[in-house]
């Protein structure tokens, strides 16, 4: 919301993303504590070329560990396309919708 001559009005931004073109990982954090409570949380989104994220790309991603350690759990940030409605199951390594 913006105020414009003393009344609020909506202020409304597009931006226009081309197709998925890579996968972006973030994790929260750089450093686990090697004790087996530690956990990292990592957040995934599929990007354009322009590194742009592009919500509307269901495409399935696969996770896996390759030190020791296990993926605890997966899971869609998109209300609309979660484990209920997609009708898949949310299982450790796997996401697909």
């Amino acid at each position: 919301m913006s105020a414009r001559g003393g009344g609020l009005s909506d202020v409304v931004t597009a931006a226009v993303v081309g197709a998925a073109a890579r996968i972006a990982a973030v994790a929260d954090r750089s450093t686990l504590h090697n004790d087996g409570k530690d956990l990292v949380w990592v957040s995934v989104a599929l990007n354009d070329a322009k590194g742009g994220f592009v919500p509307t790309d269901h495409r399935g991603v696969r996770f896996a560990v390759d030190r020791p350690g296990e993926i605890v759990a997966t899971d869609n940030g998109d209300p609309t396309v979660g484990p209920f409605l997609s009708g898949h199951p949310v299982q450790a390594g796997t996401r697909a919708d």
